[in-house]
């Protein structure tokens, strides 16, 4: 919903004309004033947004104030005139249409048409020295209005437009409420539903699909900041797959524009400039940002790009954007080529129990935490946070009787429960609103954490900036501030004691 108003200094239409009574009689001329101090329009905006550009339609109600004039005078006696003046407010309505095109953060420009009613005005009016004489003025109140303008998106008031056209400045406000992460991912009772991943195309060791295994034929684009990306990051280091597979690292912050091959460190200040043109960090296809990729596997895809992305070479397109099936392709398809032959993250006597838990631990902990930091309800996000520590709760307990979550080996689920962990007290109990608790409080889970992030190999997985601007920078519906926290401190070397439940 737009409301839009302003103060017009030279909306004014002028009139003039003269007639005849009959014979003898001198002619007469008239003089009419019809003038617009004021027009508001509250109206709704329909459109669809492809890319940058957003072409609407929209409709609703208008409303002017509107004084009117009128004189008319004897040419033969320049005393004797009509002198008629009423003020009223008008409502009516409009239609309209325009595009809006997004050229940077916060910042839009739009071409507007709109046909706008104010309906019809009358008044009367009589000659001072001819009372029998009186003169009646019927008005049609219509406007063609065509306007080009720019719009400052503010995070909390809406939006604040400087009307470019005509001689005044229009300043138009678009109120919103409360404002959605991802709006096609909030059903209607408010609750956040991630979409599916889209491209589940498999790598097989028997040639059983059109990608088979070979080595450095697929490289891996990701985000250290991604929980999700994060667990494929720490699948392809367990198993060594480091020179099977490459990788590139996308920047943490992420525009409308999603997520960028840009250098880190041209992000890192608050007030960076996103737009400015920047060198492309991605040694295979030199794309900017990750929506290439995208589009040149699928022209039509119209969903939110994500990471990660295992990408082929050798077909240039996506085969998998799934960190599921990527995790268990390197686990099963990539096995002859892994440098670390004994790990199993997916060991086959706990199939069924392993799945059942993994499919507990999304649920209600990796995704938990979003649905309770991107709902826009209170009563959603107080059943998702709660749903979210009593599923800490649950293996707050498991923990305390086993050193893993399948006793003494580490499997997969152990590492999707563990890339929310890590981001858990830095970035979810403040930012998402999951504070009933920390991890710290925990003395299990903390333990295990901490067990986990020892791990070979595992700390040079984790990157708590990257981690900590993603969120805080990107996530401007949250945080408009965009102010980054400079803590907590968290310390992972310590003493963990979880080795004293390796005993049978």
């Amino acid at each position: 919903m737009e409301a839009a108003g302003g103060y017009l200094w030279a909306r004014k239409s002028n009139n003039t004309g003269s007639f005849i009574l009959g014979e003898g009689v001198p002619p007469l001329e008239i003089r009419t004033s019809i003038e617009t101090h004021y027009l508001v329009t509250v109206a709704p905006r329909i459109g669809f947004a492809s890319g940058h550009f957003l072409p609407y339609v929209t409709g609703g109600m208008a409303i002017g104030d509107l004084d009117f004039s009128q004189s008319v005078h004897d040419l033969a006696d320049p005393t004797a005139c009509i002198v008629g003046e009423k003020t009223q407010t008008n409502v009516g309505w409009m239609v309209g249409g325009g595009l809006q095109y997004a050229f940077i953060q916060h910042w839009s420009a739009r071409v507007q048409y709109q046909y706008i009613d104010l309906g019809h005005a009358d008044f009367d009016a009589r000659v001072t020295n001819s009372p029998d004489f009186h003169s009646h003025h019927d008005a049609s109140l219509t406007e063609h209005n065509a306007s080009f303008g720019l719009i400052y998106q503010f995070q909390l008031l809406g939006a604040i437009r400087l009307n470019l056209v005509g001689v005044g400045i229009c300043a138009v406000c678009a109120l919103r409420v409360p404002m959605v992460q991802f709006p096609k991912e909030e059903s209607a009772s408010g609750e956040f539903k991630r979409q599916e991943d889209v491209f589940r195309d498999w790598i097989s060791k028997d040639n059983s699909t059109p990608f088979p295994v070979v080595a450095n034929r697929y490289h891996l684009y990701v985000s250290l900041a991604c929980p999700w990306a994060s667990r494929t990051l720490i699948a392809r280091k367990l198993l060594g797959l480091e020179e099977v597979i490459g990788i590139t690292i996308v920047d943490p912050v992420r525009d409308e524009r999603g997520w960028a091959f840009r250098d880190p460190d041209l992000s890192s200040e608050q007030g960076a400039n996103l737009t400015a043109s920047f060198a492309s960090t991605d040694p295979i296809n030199g794309f900017h940002f990750l929506a290439e990729a995208y589009e040149l596997t699928d022209p039509h895809f119209n969903g939110r790009v994500t990471v990660p992305v295992l990408w082929d070479k050798g077909t240039r397109r996506i085969v998998n954007n799934c960190e599921d099936d990527i995790c268990q392709m390197f686990n099963d398809a990539f096995r002859g080529l892994a440098k670390n032959q004994k790990a199993d993250l997916f060991p086959k006597d706990i199939v069924a129990e392993q799945e059942k838990l993994s499919d507990f631990v999304y649920d209600k902990i990796n995704n938990g935490v979003y649905k309770a930091g991107f709902t826009t309800r209170q009563r959603v996000y107080e059943r998702a946070s709660r749903q979210l520590f009593d599923a800490l709760d649950e293996l707050e307990a498991r923990l305390g009787k086993s050193r893993y979550l399948f006793g003494n080996r580490i499997v997969e689920t152990d590492w999707r429960l563990f890339c929310t962990l890590i981001r858990f007290d830095i970035v979810y109990y403040i930012h998402f609103k999951c504070s009933l608790r920390r991890i710290i409080d925990y003395h299990h889970l903390q333990g295990y954490l901490t067990d986990l992030y020892q791990h070979d190999g595992i700390a040079g997985t984790v990157n708590f900036d990257h981690i900590k601007r993603h969120y805080y920078l990107t996530h401007e519906e949250i945080n408009p501030s965009r102010i980054v926290p400079i803590g907590p401190i968290l310390d992972l070397t310590g003493e963990h004691d979880r080795a004293r439940l390796d005993a049978p």
